[in-house]
């Protein structure tokens, strides 16, 4: 068996979840992880944990969700063996950001801990007045990061954020193409950025 994560915007209303629920028990899944990720106006997005044959069964089950009245399918992907929880690696980040002793292994581990947990195509760690990021991970195309305006400018569609870390100028800014970022990603990433900039404090405190 397989995990795949796979999240999806439904129906904010009794019943919806049993039907997905039902669905992958029809195609011989098993549902491990149920992660709210927020609801309102009507609608959830949860991201589900199933566990099933193979791809080709996940591309069928992805297909027929999607038919389902109300159900959106956002994303689905394989994960690993213990399956994909975004605190758990948030929490992950941030212990290995703390860990690290010295200035330029804090924002590398920061920018590849980001691409690993959030799905996101780059991470970059940006300071003005550079032309090269400090830290990258993932795949960052040249035309990706621009400057305009003293601040950075995504060219490439892909759906972007930037993160202040610190008071000094550094942002960390991630990007991911089709699979817009949800609001408690935004919390969790706003948190990671802070937690990097009191690990440089301490650092250049000595």
């Amino acid at each position: 068996m397989a995990r795949f994560a796979i999240e999806l915007s439904l129906a904010d209303q009794p019943g919806a979840l049993g039907a997905v629920a039902s669905l992958i028990g029809s195609l011989g899944g098993d549902v491990v992880d149920v992660d709210v990720l927020e609801h309102g106006r009507g609608r959830a997005r949860d991201e589900i944990t199933v566990e099933l044959v193979d791809a080709k069964t996940a591309a069928t089950l992805g297909a027929e969700l999607a038919a389902l009245p109300g159900v959106e399918v956002e994303h689905l992907a394989p994960v690993g063996e213990y399956g994909h929880h975004l605190v758990v690696d948030a929490l992950e980040i941030a212990s290995a950001v703390v860990a690290e002793e010295s200035a330029d292994a804090v924002l590398d581990t920061l920018a590849s801990g980001v691409v690993a947990a959030f799905g996101v195509s780059f991470a970059v760690v940006l300071e003005p007045d550079r032309d090269h990021p400090l830290a990258a991970a993932g795949d960052v195309p040249p035309a990706s990061v621009a400057r305009s305006g003293g601040g950075p400018r995504f060219v490439d569609g892909q759906d972007s954020l930037a993160f202040p870390i610190g008071e000094d100028g550094l942002l960390l800014v991630v990007g991911r193409p089709g699979w817009p970022f949800r609001n408690r990603e935004r919390r969790e990433l706003t948190t990671l950025s802070r937690i990097c900039a009191t690990r440089l404090a301490q650092l250049a405190g000595g």
